[in-house]
Protein backbone atom coordinates (compact mmCIF):
# COMPACT_ATOMS: atom_id res chain seq x y z
CA UNK A 1 0.00 0.00 0.00
CA UNK A 2 1.55 3.47 -0.68
CA UNK A 3 2.00 6.16 1.36
CA UNK A 4 3.74 9.47 1.32
CA UNK A 5 6.94 9.84 -0.45
CA UNK A 6 9.38 10.95 2.96
CA UNK A 7 12.32 10.93 0.70
CA UNK A 8 10.42 13.64 -1.40
CA UNK A 9 9.62 15.54 2.06
CA UNK A 10 13.46 15.73 2.79
CA UNK A 11 14.44 17.33 -0.65
CA UNK A 12 10.92 19.50 -0.27
CA UNK A 13 11.95 20.89 3.01
CA UNK A 14 15.58 21.58 1.97
CA UNK A 15 14.55 23.42 -1.25
CA UNK A 16 12.01 25.18 1.40
CA UNK A 17 14.73 26.66 3.61
CA UNK A 18 17.52 27.45 1.27
CA UNK A 19 15.59 29.33 -1.38
CA UNK A 20 12.75 30.90 0.19
CA UNK A 21 9.73 29.49 -1.60
CA UNK A 22 6.42 31.41 -1.24
CA UNK A 23 3.66 29.64 0.23
CA UNK A 24 1.43 29.73 -2.47
CA UNK A 25 3.86 27.35 -4.66
CA UNK A 26 4.49 25.23 -1.72
CA UNK A 27 1.01 24.43 -1.13
CA UNK A 28 0.55 23.87 -4.66
CA UNK A 29 4.07 21.18 -4.78
CA UNK A 30 1.87 19.62 -1.58
CA UNK A 31 -0.73 18.52 -3.89
CA UNK A 32 0.97 17.65 -6.84
CA UNK A 33 3.59 15.49 -4.58
CA UNK A 34 -0.34 13.79 -3.48
CA UNK A 35 -1.50 13.40 -6.74
CA UNK A 36 1.37 11.73 -8.45
CA UNK A 37 1.02 8.98 -5.93
CA UNK A 38 -2.31 7.46 -6.99
CA UNK A 39 -5.22 9.02 -9.31
CA UNK A 40 -7.40 6.42 -7.73
CA UNK A 41 -8.27 6.07 -4.00
CA UNK A 42 -10.00 3.06 -2.90
CA UNK A 43 -11.21 3.25 0.70
CA UNK A 44 -12.85 -0.30 1.75
CA UNK A 45 -14.26 -0.62 4.92
CA UNK A 46 -15.06 -4.15 5.58
CA UNK A 47 -16.89 -5.82 8.33
CA UNK A 48 -16.49 -9.11 9.48
CA UNK A 49 -17.35 -11.77 12.03
CA UNK A 50 -15.02 -14.13 11.51
CA UNK A 51 -11.42 -13.77 11.49
CA UNK A 52 -9.85 -11.89 8.49
CA UNK A 53 -5.97 -12.86 8.28
CA UNK A 54 -5.01 -9.96 5.09
CA UNK A 55 -7.31 -8.29 2.02
CA UNK A 56 -5.72 -7.98 -1.26
CA UNK A 57 -6.67 -5.25 -3.67
CA UNK A 58 -5.16 -5.79 -7.31
CA UNK A 59 -6.46 -4.26 -10.85
CA UNK A 60 -7.37 -7.03 -13.48
CA UNK A 61 -4.38 -6.76 -15.39
CA UNK A 62 -2.02 -7.09 -12.69
CA UNK A 63 -0.27 -3.31 -12.56
CA UNK A 64 -0.77 -2.72 -9.69
CA UNK A 65 -1.41 -5.11 -6.79
CA UNK A 66 -1.19 -4.46 -2.70
CA UNK A 67 -1.85 -6.55 0.27
CA UNK A 68 -2.24 -5.33 3.90
CA UNK A 69 -3.24 -6.65 8.15
CA UNK A 70 -7.25 -6.46 8.15
CA UNK A 71 -7.95 -3.38 9.40
CA UNK A 72 -12.23 -2.48 9.67
CA UNK A 73 -10.53 0.50 6.98
CA UNK A 74 -8.43 0.44 4.66
CA UNK A 75 -7.12 2.95 1.74
CA UNK A 76 -5.23 1.96 -1.36
CA UNK A 77 -3.66 4.31 -3.61
CA UNK A 78 -3.83 3.55 -7.24
CA UNK A 79 -2.14 5.37 -10.24
CA UNK A 80 -5.05 4.75 -12.63
CA UNK A 81 -6.51 7.91 -14.72
CA UNK A 82 -9.35 5.70 -16.10
CA UNK A 83 -12.39 3.26 -15.23
CA UNK A 84 -10.96 -0.26 -14.87
CA UNK A 85 -11.86 -3.44 -13.41
CA UNK A 86 -10.41 -4.48 -9.66
CA UNK A 87 -10.02 -7.58 -7.91
CA UNK A 88 -11.22 -7.30 -3.60
CA UNK A 89 -10.29 -10.43 -2.17
CA UNK A 90 -9.95 -11.04 1.67
CA UNK A 91 -8.45 -14.38 3.30
CA UNK A 92 -10.25 -16.19 6.25
CA UNK A 93 -9.52 -19.36 7.52
CA UNK A 94 -6.71 -19.89 4.29
CA UNK A 95 -9.31 -19.73 2.10
CA UNK A 96 -9.42 -16.41 -0.01
CA UNK A 97 -13.06 -14.52 -0.97
CA UNK A 98 -13.03 -12.15 -3.72
CA UNK A 99 -14.99 -10.11 -5.78
CA UNK A 100 -14.46 -8.38 -9.38
CA UNK A 101 -15.80 -5.11 -9.64
CA UNK A 102 -15.45 -2.09 -12.35
CA UNK A 103 -14.75 1.28 -10.37
CA UNK A 104 -14.65 4.66 -11.35
CA UNK A 105 -11.54 7.25 -10.81
CA UNK A 106 -10.99 9.23 -7.97
CA UNK A 107 -11.97 8.55 -4.07
CA UNK A 108 -13.89 5.59 -4.07
CA UNK A 109 -15.56 4.26 -0.37
CA UNK A 110 -16.47 0.58 -0.48
CA UNK A 111 -18.45 -0.69 2.33
CA UNK A 112 -18.94 -4.70 2.52
CA UNK A 113 -18.69 -7.35 4.69
CA UNK A 114 -18.00 -10.92 5.08
CA UNK A 115 -20.13 -14.31 6.25
CA UNK A 116 -19.02 -17.69 6.41
CA UNK A 117 -18.54 -18.22 2.79
CA UNK A 118 -18.19 -14.81 0.98
CA UNK A 119 -17.37 -11.40 0.46
CA UNK A 120 -20.59 -9.38 -0.21
CA UNK A 121 -20.57 -5.51 -1.34
CA UNK A 122 -23.06 -3.55 0.65
CA UNK A 123 -22.49 -0.45 -1.29
CA UNK A 124 -19.84 1.91 -3.23
CA UNK A 125 -19.41 5.83 -3.26
CA UNK A 126 -18.37 7.50 -6.07
CA UNK A 127 -18.51 5.24 -8.47
CA UNK A 128 -21.68 4.96 -10.61
CA UNK A 129 -19.32 2.60 -13.38
CA UNK A 130 -20.08 -0.10 -10.66
CA UNK A 131 -24.32 0.30 -10.99
CA UNK A 132 -23.94 0.52 -14.63
CA UNK A 133 -22.00 -2.52 -14.74
CA UNK A 134 -24.71 -4.15 -12.47
CA UNK A 135 -27.28 -3.08 -14.55
CA UNK A 136 -25.61 -4.10 -17.97
CA UNK A 137 -25.10 -7.85 -16.37
CA UNK A 138 -28.97 -7.95 -15.42
CA UNK A 139 -30.12 -6.74 -18.77
CA UNK A 140 -27.33 -8.90 -20.51
CA UNK A 141 -28.79 -12.18 -18.92
CA UNK A 142 -32.51 -11.44 -19.41
CA UNK A 143 -31.42 -11.47 -23.61
CA UNK A 144 -29.68 -14.46 -22.98
CA UNK A 145 -32.66 -15.99 -21.59
CA UNK A 146 -34.73 -14.83 -24.77
CA UNK A 147 -31.89 -16.53 -27.19
CA UNK A 148 -32.64 -13.40 -29.63
CA UNK A 149 -29.28 -13.37 -30.99
CA UNK A 150 -30.17 -10.05 -32.95
CA UNK A 151 -31.16 -8.32 -29.56
CA UNK A 152 -28.37 -9.71 -28.01
CA UNK A 153 -25.80 -8.35 -30.53
CA UNK A 154 -27.60 -5.17 -30.88
CA UNK A 155 -27.16 -4.64 -27.02
CA UNK A 156 -23.33 -5.50 -26.81
CA UNK A 157 -22.61 -3.60 -29.59
CA UNK A 158 -24.22 -0.64 -28.44
CA UNK A 159 -22.29 -1.15 -25.22
CA UNK A 160 -18.65 -1.57 -26.67
CA UNK A 161 -19.72 2.06 -28.77
CA UNK A 162 -20.73 3.75 -25.90
CA UNK A 163 -17.63 2.72 -23.72
CA UNK A 164 -14.83 3.23 -26.02
CA UNK A 165 -13.29 5.35 -23.75
CA UNK A 166 -12.86 2.90 -21.24
CA UNK A 167 -11.64 -0.99 -20.90
CA UNK A 168 -15.18 -1.86 -20.34
CA UNK A 169 -15.77 -1.67 -24.16
CA UNK A 170 -13.22 -4.79 -24.49
CA UNK A 171 -15.52 -6.44 -21.95
CA UNK A 172 -18.48 -6.15 -23.74
CA UNK A 173 -16.36 -6.83 -26.83
CA UNK A 174 -15.38 -10.12 -25.32
CA UNK A 175 -19.04 -11.51 -24.89
CA UNK A 176 -19.97 -10.11 -28.35
CA UNK A 177 -16.80 -12.18 -29.96
CA UNK A 178 -17.78 -15.55 -28.27
CA UNK A 179 -21.65 -14.73 -29.16
CA UNK A 180 -20.22 -14.91 -33.28
CA UNK A 181 -16.79 -16.17 -33.34
CA UNK A 182 -18.45 -18.33 -36.34
CA UNK A 183 -19.74 -15.25 -37.87
CA UNK A 184 -16.95 -13.18 -39.92
CA UNK A 185 -19.54 -10.62 -41.05
CA UNK A 186 -20.20 -9.76 -37.06
CA UNK A 187 -16.75 -9.82 -36.41
CA UNK A 188 -15.97 -7.72 -39.42
CA UNK A 189 -18.75 -4.80 -37.79
CA UNK A 190 -16.53 -5.60 -34.53
CA UNK A 191 -13.47 -4.93 -35.65
CA UNK A 192 -14.59 -1.63 -37.26
CA UNK A 193 -16.10 -0.79 -33.81
CA UNK A 194 -12.71 -1.01 -32.10
CA UNK A 195 -10.92 0.48 -35.06
CA UNK A 196 -11.57 3.82 -33.61
CA UNK A 197 -10.51 3.18 -30.17
CA UNK A 198 -7.22 1.83 -31.82
CA UNK A 199 -4.29 0.47 -28.83
CA UNK A 200 -5.58 2.53 -25.93
CA UNK A 201 -6.09 0.25 -23.87
CA UNK A 202 -3.52 -2.45 -24.78
CA UNK A 203 -2.25 -3.29 -21.79
CA UNK A 204 -5.78 -4.44 -20.33
CA UNK A 205 -5.53 -7.87 -19.91
CA UNK A 206 -9.11 -8.66 -21.99
CA UNK A 207 -6.99 -6.84 -24.97
CA UNK A 208 -5.41 -9.80 -26.57
CA UNK A 209 -8.20 -12.52 -26.02
CA UNK A 210 -10.71 -9.65 -28.00
CA UNK A 211 -8.31 -7.92 -30.29
CA UNK A 212 -5.75 -10.47 -31.19
CA UNK A 213 -8.25 -13.32 -31.38
CA UNK A 214 -10.51 -11.76 -33.70
CA UNK A 215 -7.83 -10.78 -36.07
CA UNK A 216 -6.93 -14.14 -35.60
CA UNK A 217 -10.41 -15.51 -36.68
CA UNK A 218 -10.26 -13.04 -39.50
CA UNK A 219 -7.16 -13.64 -41.34
CA UNK A 220 -7.98 -17.28 -41.89
CA UNK A 221 -9.21 -20.59 -41.77
CA UNK A 222 -6.57 -23.06 -42.23
CA UNK A 223 -4.80 -24.93 -39.75
CA UNK A 224 -1.41 -27.56 -40.23
CA UNK A 225 -1.03 -29.24 -36.86
CA UNK A 226 1.82 -30.33 -38.48
CA UNK A 227 3.67 -27.24 -38.02
CA UNK A 228 3.04 -28.09 -33.73
CA UNK A 229 4.12 -31.14 -31.55
CA UNK A 230 2.69 -32.89 -28.43
CA UNK A 231 3.29 -34.75 -25.97
CA UNK A 232 1.48 -37.62 -24.94
CA UNK A 233 0.38 -39.70 -22.32
CA UNK A 234 3.73 -41.66 -22.67
CA UNK A 235 5.71 -38.67 -22.35
CA UNK A 236 7.05 -38.76 -25.79
CA UNK A 237 6.87 -36.19 -28.51
CA UNK A 238 4.84 -36.90 -31.56
CA UNK A 239 2.55 -35.06 -34.19
CA UNK A 240 -1.07 -35.11 -34.97
CA UNK A 241 -2.42 -36.78 -37.78
CA UNK A 242 -5.58 -35.70 -39.62
CA UNK A 243 -6.40 -39.10 -41.71
CA UNK A 244 -9.11 -40.82 -40.46
CA UNK A 245 -12.13 -39.02 -39.71
CA UNK A 246 -14.48 -36.44 -41.85
CA UNK A 247 -14.06 -33.38 -38.98
CA UNK A 248 -11.54 -33.36 -35.95
CA UNK A 249 -12.98 -31.82 -32.87
CA UNK A 250 -10.03 -29.90 -30.79
CA UNK A 251 -10.72 -29.80 -27.05
CA UNK A 252 -8.42 -27.65 -25.58
CA UNK A 253 -8.44 -27.58 -21.13
CA UNK A 254 -6.61 -27.74 -18.34
CA UNK A 255 -6.76 -30.31 -15.18
CA UNK A 256 -7.39 -26.89 -12.35
CA UNK A 257 -10.50 -26.08 -14.92
CA UNK A 258 -13.65 -27.20 -12.97
CA UNK A 259 -15.90 -26.57 -16.08
CA UNK A 260 -13.42 -28.26 -18.37
CA UNK A 261 -13.95 -31.42 -16.33
CA UNK A 262 -17.81 -30.90 -16.59
CA UNK A 263 -17.49 -31.06 -20.04
CA UNK A 264 -15.63 -34.28 -20.50
CA UNK A 265 -18.32 -36.00 -18.95
CA UNK A 266 -20.63 -34.72 -21.70
CA UNK A 267 -17.97 -35.92 -24.36
CA UNK A 268 -17.63 -38.92 -22.39
CA UNK A 269 -21.77 -39.56 -22.73
CA UNK A 270 -22.00 -38.49 -26.58
CA UNK A 271 -18.57 -40.46 -27.68
CA UNK A 272 -19.83 -43.26 -29.22
CA UNK A 273 -22.77 -40.71 -31.16
CA UNK A 274 -19.72 -38.54 -31.75
CA UNK A 275 -17.56 -41.10 -33.61
CA UNK A 276 -20.57 -42.71 -35.49
CA UNK A 277 -20.76 -39.67 -37.61
CA UNK A 278 -17.09 -39.92 -38.41
CA UNK A 279 -15.76 -37.32 -36.33
CA UNK A 280 -12.63 -37.61 -33.79
CA UNK A 281 -12.11 -35.79 -31.05
CA UNK A 282 -8.70 -35.10 -29.37
CA UNK A 283 -7.88 -33.09 -25.81
CA UNK A 284 -4.81 -30.70 -25.98
CA UNK A 285 -4.04 -29.99 -22.17
CA UNK A 286 -2.54 -26.57 -21.39
CA UNK A 287 -0.68 -28.95 -18.28
CA UNK A 288 2.96 -29.84 -17.84
CA UNK A 289 3.28 -33.46 -18.11
CA UNK A 290 2.59 -35.69 -14.20
CA UNK A 291 0.69 -38.56 -12.87
CA UNK A 292 -2.20 -36.29 -11.91
CA UNK A 293 -2.91 -35.70 -15.55
CA UNK A 294 -2.45 -39.56 -16.57
CA UNK A 295 -4.80 -40.55 -13.54
CA UNK A 296 -7.24 -38.29 -14.42
CA UNK A 297 -7.60 -39.38 -17.89
CA UNK A 298 -7.12 -43.18 -16.60
CA UNK A 299 -9.05 -43.17 -13.52
CA UNK A 300 -12.39 -41.46 -15.22
CA UNK A 301 -12.12 -44.06 -18.54
CA UNK A 302 -11.58 -40.91 -21.25
CA UNK A 303 -10.46 -43.03 -23.96
CA UNK A 304 -9.83 -40.47 -26.68
CA UNK A 305 -6.59 -39.27 -27.49
CA UNK A 306 -5.28 -36.60 -25.32
CA UNK A 307 -2.23 -34.36 -25.36
CA UNK A 308 -0.05 -32.05 -23.93
CA UNK A 309 1.83 -29.04 -24.97
CA UNK A 310 5.21 -28.10 -25.04
CA UNK A 311 6.62 -25.04 -23.62
CA UNK A 312 7.48 -23.50 -27.23
CA UNK A 313 5.09 -23.16 -29.95
CA UNK A 314 2.24 -23.38 -28.75
CA UNK A 315 -1.11 -24.19 -30.56
CA UNK A 316 -3.37 -22.22 -28.17
CA UNK A 317 -1.24 -19.16 -28.53
CA UNK A 318 -1.04 -19.33 -32.21
CA UNK A 319 -4.66 -19.79 -32.02
CA UNK A 320 -5.13 -17.08 -29.48
CA UNK A 321 -7.00 -19.48 -27.19
CA UNK A 322 -7.20 -17.62 -23.45
CA UNK A 323 -10.17 -19.03 -22.73
CA UNK A 324 -11.15 -22.72 -21.31
CA UNK A 325 -12.40 -24.88 -22.30
CA UNK A 326 -12.36 -24.08 -26.24
CA UNK A 327 -13.05 -26.31 -29.09
CA UNK A 328 -11.83 -25.84 -32.49
CA UNK A 329 -13.68 -27.73 -35.41
CA UNK A 330 -11.39 -28.56 -38.45
CA UNK A 331 -12.09 -31.06 -41.41
CA UNK A 332 -9.81 -33.25 -42.63
CA UNK A 333 -8.01 -30.95 -44.82
CA UNK A 334 -7.28 -28.90 -41.72
CA UNK A 335 -9.68 -26.19 -42.30
CA UNK A 336 -11.36 -24.64 -39.41
CA UNK A 337 -14.83 -24.39 -39.67
CA UNK A 338 -16.20 -23.26 -36.16
CA UNK A 339 -15.07 -21.96 -32.81
CA UNK A 340 -17.07 -22.96 -29.70
CA UNK A 341 -17.30 -22.80 -25.76
CA UNK A 342 -19.39 -25.70 -25.12
CA UNK A 343 -19.61 -29.48 -26.38
CA UNK A 344 -23.57 -28.89 -26.35
CA UNK A 345 -23.39 -26.29 -29.40
CA UNK A 346 -20.99 -28.84 -31.11
CA UNK A 347 -23.57 -31.65 -30.89
CA UNK A 348 -26.53 -29.03 -32.14
CA UNK A 349 -23.81 -28.11 -35.31
CA UNK A 350 -23.36 -31.78 -36.14
CA UNK A 351 -27.32 -32.63 -35.58
CA UNK A 352 -26.54 -35.09 -32.59
CA UNK A 353 -29.02 -34.62 -29.42
CA UNK A 354 -27.66 -35.08 -26.26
Amino acid sequence: MRGFDWGFADTFLFVVRNYMIPYQIIIALLIFSCQATGQTKIQLTLRADAQIEKIDVEDFSFKETFSSKYKDTIDFYFAKTNIDLYNIGCYVNGKKLWKQIWLDTGNIKIHAHVDSTKLIIDTIINSPMYYYVSNFNREFSSYLKTKNTVQINKFLLSKIQSNLENPFSLWAGWLYLNQNQNDKNKLIELKETFTKQGEMFSWFRLYPQVIERMNNILSGNNLNVLDFKFINKQNKVTSLSLKNADFYILDFWFLGCVPCRKEHKIIQANLRRITQNKISIIGISTDQYSKEWKDYLFKNHYSWPNYLQPPIKKLTESLNINAFPSYIVVNKAGEIIGRYNTFSEILRKFNISE
